[in-house]
């Protein structure tokens, strides 16, 4: 796959025999949600959007390191090496988690064959292109959050004009590690009830769920 719009592709033949679903993601699967919205509009009954990657890239230090030679590599390398995971980890999470839910973390990480690329795809022009779509969205945040601040919502209300927003006070950038319980019953209940509040009167995920990336 050489563009984002390919994924939001593959998402898309995954969705399009569910009726009218809900699409999740959160993090990098936020920013492919927001490249299905517009290609494919028309079976998504809503999406549930939590600290997507897209806006103010160019003003985040660790994107602009990336755009430098040899960076990619190896900083994906350093990002998940065993000297420099108890750095990351003060950096990244919040709440103790148990070792081998980190050790899982950054192995992954370092097995990512995608990582270098999707510093090509989303790129500050590429949500520059992006455009409002009319397709309801809850817009999900930690207050806590130290990656992608939560001053970056403000972004996201012109591109999806029929939101709802939910802040979590407790929530860093992991909540789907650091708080696993918590995150899936605010998705559950914003699946269940949140389209209300735009005036949708039923939004489900069916019985197909997609996995929620994270990055």
């Amino acid at each position: 796959m050489q563009t984002l719009t390919d994924y939001a592709q593959v998402v898309y033949q995954a969705i399009q025999q569910n009726c009218a679903p809900l699409l999740p993601g959160t993090g990098i699967g936020g920013s492919i949600a927001l490249e299905v919205a517009p290609h494919y509009p028309h079976p998504l009954a809503g999406l549930i959007l939590h600290a997507p990657v897209g806006t103010r890239l160019d003003s985040r230090l660790f994107p602009r390191l990336m755009e430098l030679p040899g960076m990619r590599r190896l900083g994906q390398r350093l990002f998940a090496a065993r000297i420099t995971r108890p750095l990351f980890r003060r950096l990244l999470f919040s709440h103790p988690l148990p070792p081998e839910v980190v050790n899982r973390f950054f192995d992954e990480y370092h097995q990512c064959q995608v990582f270098g690329q999707m510093f090509d795809l989303i790129t500050a022009d590429w949500f520059a292109r992006l455009r409002p779509v009319d397709v309801p969205a809850a817009l999900l945040w930690g207050k806590r959050e130290r990656v992608l601040s939560v001053a970056q919502l403000e972004d996201y209300k012109a591109l999806l004009p029929r939101h709802i927003i939910r802040t979590v006070p407790d929530w860093d950038h992991f909540p789907m590690l650091e708080q696993p319980a918590a995150f899936a019953r605010e998705i559950v209940v914003l699946a269940a009830t949140g389209g209300r509040e735009i005036g949708i009167k039923k939004w489900s995920i069916g019985s197909w769920q997609l996995p929620i990336a994270n990055c």
